[in-house]
């Protein structure tokens, strides 16, 4: 029996179908590293803010409680800690220092920022990064004023 189907009902053939694959293929390899890198980026930010929720709410309870607290940031594990509370870690991506007073060093990679209960701290820096952008979180010794930048 003869096929009975015209030009327009026979559909795509195989190297139409390649075409299109990879088509899709190039422009998902060329999209990636860029969806990577923001996804990197919203690592850091949203690290960022973490760390600045974590330190105001040590003065805030310093100050209420009329008792000290601060977090601790260990390095080599990659964690960071609140005076009362377990431990977090950081995205496997980012990297952190931490800069404080020689008398809230923990060890070689390990130290805490503290704040009084008058709302002053042992001030420092807390520096994260992800390759890309580096933001910094200074601590006012004399205040206890907490503040983030983007470099």
């Amino acid at each position: 029996m003869p096929s009975t189907l015209s030009a327009d009902q026979r559909g795509f053939t195989l190297l139409e179908l390649l075409v299109v694959l990879a088509i899709i293929a190039l422009a998902t390899a060329v999209a990636m590293p860029s969806y990577r890198g923001r996804a990197s980026g919203l690592d850091a930010r949203r690290e960022v803010a973490l760390v600045l929720n974590e330190l105001r709410q040590a003065r805030a309870d310093a100050l209420k409680n009329a008792v000290g607290a601060g977090l601790d940031f260990d390095l080599a594990r990659r964690t960071i800690r609140p005076a009362e509370g377990g431990a977090r870690r950081l995205p496997p991506d980012l990297t952190m220092t931490v800069d404080t007073t020689r008398s809230q060093l923990l060890g070689d990679q390990a130290g805490r920022i503290w704040f009084y209960p008058d709302g002053s701290s042992t001030g420092g820096r807390v520096t994260v990064a992800d390759g890309r952008r580096v933001y910094r979180i200074d601590i006012d010794w004399v205040t206890g004023r907490v503040a983030a930048s983007a470099k």
